[in-house]
């Protein structure tokens, strides 16, 4: 073989293994570049899923600020102030909670207030006599419906020591067509002023 074949083979073996050295580096600046692409792509992505907790998180929490809002706008304890001007809460701590109309303010910056709409009137529910027994305000623990001006009126439910109703009340009495509750027995009656007129299965009767 003679020395230019010999030298013009090593010139195409040498250009071949640039050619493939080179192809081997792009490989790898490609393979580098697809790399990091793929991380800062992961990165974007766990940025924005941290942002998005981190805003579903900001809207619970004034979500949740907002209901505790609501929850103390609706919510009024009774208590009166005592000669030496001191906050007194009733021993059965009554309270309400709904919707209420504000007015005027007295000299201790506490605006009166009177039930409007909706709401529920509550004793508290760790409240007990000496026996154990539950204790009630005129017989009732629970008084949930319609105000008017403070006064139930409309649709409503009170529960008793003994018993429950569901009805129509009017003017802060029972009145009309109701649901009376007893020992587990249901019975529909009629009721004008507090007083049973009839039951509608229309057996014997005694006022409420």
């Amino acid at each position: 073989m003679s020395q230019k074949l010999l030298d013009q083979l090593n010139q195409r073996k040498k250009e071949r293994e640039e050619k493939e050295a080179k192809e081997k580096l792009k490989a790898q600046l490609r393979a580098k570049l697809t790399l990091k692409k793929e991380e800062e792509m992961i990165k974007r992505l766990e940025e924005e899923r941290a942002r998005k907790e981190a805003l579903k998180e900001e809207q619970e929490r004034l979500a949740e600020e907002l209901k505790q809002k609501e929850i103390e706008r609706k919510t009024k304890n009774f208590f009166h102030y005592n000669e030496f001007n001191r906050k007194i809460i009733p021993p059965l701590e009554p309270f309400y909670f709904g919707e209420h109309v504000t007015f005027g303010s007295n000299s201790r910056m506490n605006p009166a207030w009177l039930p409007q709409g909706h709401g529920e009137f509550h004793l508290s529910e760790d409240t007990f006599d000496s026996d154990g027994d539950r204790l009630y305000i005129n017989g009732v623990t629970r008084v949930s419906g319609n105000f008017e001006k403070g006064v139930l009126h409309g649709n409503a439910y009170l529960k008793f020591k003994e018993s429950e109703y569901r009805g129509e009340v009017k003017k802060g009495k029972l009145h009309g067509s109701g649901i009376l509750t007893e020992n587990g027995v249901e019975r529909e009656a009629l009721l004008r002023n507090e007083l049973v007129i009839c039951y509608k299965d229309g057996k014997d009767f005694s006022p409420i």
